[in-house]
């Protein structure tokens, strides 16, 4: 045997040693297998995507999507951690190579289910991080794989209805999340975030936060009877934070209509639970004060206030525009733990 051929054969190839690692992620020791990837280069991962577009039925293709985009979420906590904090929408190589596997992916059995929940993880993950515009892409994205997934349609809308509200995202950061000239003005992100919640509810009319969330859109649009007919059913369907939404909400929209009355009574019951919510409290204390009750309207805002920067709790108002980034990543896990079955 000549020299050359000798040495293939006692040499693992650049693949061999990406499938390897793909393995490894999948079934022993994840975290060695988050670094291992790390140090593999362009086109070592340009020759894995190769092999794996020509024999996708043969490679465990879902373990390399997660295990990209396990790497890239690394990746990002560093850059955030060594900017102080400030959010990075940049796209790296993981990322990229994650969703160019998606294609081949979505070919094996069961292909089209794993697709559709990976978009909606790495779509609530990326509006977490304050990436909007990522979040809509992935949103989108995953439509494409399965246009009657409502949970998606309701990802693209919270996607959008961030967006709309706040921009793209921070200027300095790079990718999909950068303001550009392609990004829609904001009323046409707001216009289809709520065509968004509305395709989601008619495929899931049980679906209460995309009720809810579009009642609010329709109330900022100057629908308030379409507004107020969507928040009262969100009211009867929800619990907990989304019927503290529900009600605070609904409470605005009674309180600009002049009925100051239900909308107190829709404040004081989304008031009720402790610590104190804030925001309920203060739009109590401001209903008060516009039917004339001076006196209790400045003792909810005294109470409310007085343990400002000591609570036990979270108003669950001061997330509705960004999310709760542990969704995202409970989703991510459960794909992760699939893998093993």
């Amino acid at each position: 045997m000549k020299l050359a051929a000798l040495a293939f054969v006692l040499i693992p190839s650049t693949t061999t040693t990406y499938w390897n690692t793909v393995a490894e992620y999948a079934g022993r020791d994840r975290a060695a297998a988050v670094k291992a990837i790390h140090a593999m280069t362009r086109a070592d991962l340009a020759a894995a995507l190769k092999e794996a577009s020509a024999r996708s039925a043969r490679r465990p293709l879902r373990a390399a999507v997660l295990l990209h985009a396990e790497r890239e979420r690394a990746d990002r906590r560093k850059v955030v951690e060594g900017s102080g904090g400030q959010p990075d929408c940049f796209v790296g190589p993981h990322g990229s190579m994650a969703e160019k596997l998606l294609k081949p992916a979505g070919e094996q059995p069961g292909g089209r289910e794993f697709v559709t929940a990976f978009a909606l993880a790495q779509s609530l993950h990326q509006r977490s991080l304050l990436c909007f515009q990522n979040a809509l892409y992935w949103a989108e994205l995953g439509l494409k794989s399965d246009s009657q997934a409502p949970w998606l349609y309701f990802a693209a809308g919270l996607a959008g209805e961030s967006l709309g509200s706040f921009g793209a995202g921070p200027p300095a950061s790079a990718g999909r999340g950068a303001i550009s000239a392609q990004t829609p003005q904001r009323e046409t992100l707001l216009e289809r975030a709520r065509g968004r919640y509305e395709k989601a509810l008619s495929l899931d009319p049980e679906l209460v936060e995309a009720r809810l969330r579009l009642g609010r859109m329709q109330s900022d649009a100057g629908q308030p009877d379409a507004a107020r007919k969507n928040l009262a059913i969100a009211v009867t369907q929800a619990q907990g934070p989304l019927l503290y939404l529900a009600r605070l909400f609904l409470g605005r929209i009674l309180e600009e209509a002049g009925n100051l009355d239900a909308a107190i009574q829709h404040y004081r019951a989304a008031a009720e639970p402790e610590p104190l919510p804030q925001s309920a409290n203060v739009a109590l204390a401001h209903a008060l004060a516009l039917k004339g009750d001076a006196g209790e309207a400045r003792a909810v805002l005294e109470a409310t206030l007085a343990p400002a920067g000591n609570r036990g709790g979270e108003d669950p108002y001061w997330f509705y525009y960004v999310g709760n980034p542990t969704v995202g990543e409970a989703l991510f896990e459960r794909l992760r733990a699939g893998l093993a079955k």
